[in-house]
């Protein structure tokens, strides 16, 4: 969910309490502008990801290859779905902390 849309500026922020997996978070607010710019028609291209307790704020702009890289991540999740049964999940190094855990290993 999109924790804030500053108005009068076109700008997606997005929030994180951590700047450890930075990319992850850059890709999720990349998907938000995505999708405000191809499925709502709106103009908001710009970013912003918030790191408070870290005093950081960096900015994402949605290039043409930001794009492809969201369009080529969504494809990857399509095809998961259309799977007759889900791939067997694979333990990697941030399964002990991940707020979904249960899901996989149960």
């Amino acid at each position: 969910m999109i924790d804030n849309i500053i108005s009068g500026s076109q700008i997606i922020a997005e929030v994180k309490s951590s700047g450890k997996h930075l990319q992850s978070a850059k890709m999720q607010l990349a998907f938000y502008l995505y999708y405000y710019f191809k499925k709502e028609k709106n103009t908001i291209l710009k970013g912003k990801l918030r790191i408070p307790l870290e005093k950081k704020t960096l900015f994402v702009d949605l290039t043409e290859d930001l794009e492809r890289e969201v369009e080529k991540r969504i494809a990857m999740v399509e095809n998961i779905l259309s799977l007759s049964n889900p791939p067997k999940p694979v333990r990697i190094q941030y399964c002990k902390r991940c707020a979904y855990k249960e899901i996989c290993w149960v």
